[in-house]
C-alpha cells in the first residue's frame, strides 16, 4: 500500500469536499462512487473514485421533513440505494443512488417495542438492514417488504 496523492477529498462545504467525515461506503452502481457521512456539514455525498473533486449527490435531509443531524454512517446495497444513520434524529434512510429520498428504514420497533435509542451503524444486502443500536445495546434487522 502507498498513499495515492493524485485523489483526495478535501476540506470545505462544497459537493466535493468534507467537514468532519465519519462513515465511508463504495456504491458500484452506474459511477463508482465514494459515500461520505459528513456529519461536520450534516449532509452525505457521493464523489467520484475515479476523479478527484467531482461530486455526484448530496443528501441534507431535507425531502424527508428533518435535515441531519449527526450523519454518522453510511453503506451502499449493490443496486446503488444509499443507507443513512442520521444519529441525533434517530433513523436510518434509504436513498436512490443520485440522492432522491426513498424511504425510511426503521418504521418498525425492536423486539421490546421500542425505538431506536441510538443508531450508530447500519450494514445491508438488497433486501436487509442491520442497524447497530449503541444506546439498546442492539443489532436490529430490518426486512424490506416485497
Amino acid at each position: 500500500w502507498h498513499r495515492d496523492t493524485t485523489w483526495l477529498v478535501q476540506a470545505g462545504s462544497g459537493a466535493s469536499s468534507v467537514d468532519n467525515p465519519r462513515g465511508l461506503a463504495l456504491s458500484r452502481n452506474g459511477a463508482p462512487s465514494l459515500v461520505i457521512a459528513d456529519r461536520g456539514n450534516n449532509e452525505v455525498k457521493t464523489v467520484s473514485i475515479a476523479q478527484p473533486n467531482v461530486g455526484f449527490a448530496k443528501m441534507d435531509g431535507s425531502t424527508t421533513g428533518a435535515n441531519f443531524d449527526a450523519p454518522v454512517a453510511v453503506a451502499s446495497d449493490l443496486q446503488g440505494y444509499v443507507y443513512i444513520v442520521d444519529r441525533n434524529n434517530k433513523r436510518v434512510l434509504r436513498y436512490d443512488s443520485i440522492g432522491n429520498f426513498v424511504q425510511l428504514i426503521n418504521v418498525e420497533k425492536n423486539a421490546d417495542g421500542l425505538a431506536l435509542s441510538d443508531p450508530v451503524a447500519v450494514g445491508v444486502d438488497d433486501s436487509l438492514a442491520y442497524v447497530a443500536d449503541r444506546g439498546r445495546g442492539q443489532v436490529i434487522r430490518f426486512k424490506r417488504r416485497p
